[in-house]
């Protein structure tokens, strides 16, 4: 067996504690330390055992994949920014200097090359009074994977249903 301290070998090992380290030595470097008594249990507080409780239930709870997604963009977004656009009575480069946007903005969010994010999309709702997002049904799709989780098929059905 090999000293933890000097490294030889040595017959038989002691437990010493040096300077706060439990190391396993010779009989020799023994006499640096003070012998070890059994090890005792470090008490963990409760509440540290209850965070810890609490954060392996939520690591292994099943979580609905299209809970964050409360919002969705409407398809025909560009017809309807094009249309409110049309009804007030602006060009392309009036409505970009209305809501502070370059105007090859405004033509890329109508030619549907362009997704709105969410500042964007805030100006021009507000500014044009429509509405460019709708609230997702979730509901629906959790009633399908409670039990079991969501699959595949689940979300081909419920695309399916929307139809």
């Amino acid at each position: 067996m090999i000293c933890e301290l000097c490294g030889r070998d040595a017959p038989y090992l002691k437990e010493v504690i040096i300077e706060g380290s439990r190391l396993m030595v010779c009989p020799d470097c023994a006499k640096m330390g003070t012998p070890a008594t059994k090890k005792e249990k470090k008490e963990i507080p409760k509440t540290v055992m209850e965070e810890r409780l609490q954060k392996r239930a939520q690591r292994q709870s099943q979580r609905d994949i299209l809970a964050n997604l409360e919002e969705t963009l409407v398809e025909d977004f560009p017809d309807r920014i094009r249309q409110a656009r049309e009804k007030k009575g602006l060009s392309r480069e009036e409505l970009g200097r209305k809501i502070q946007e370059k105007a090859s903005i405004i033509g890329k969010l109508e030619n549907g090359s362009l997704r709105p994010d969410d500042a964007l999309r805030k100006k021009l709702e507000r500014f044009l009074g429509i509405q460019l997002f709708t609230k997702a049904v979730s509901g629906v799709i959790q009633h399908h994977t409670q039990k079991r989780g969501m699959t595949l098929g689940d979300f081909i059905k419920f695309e399916k249903g929307k139809k």
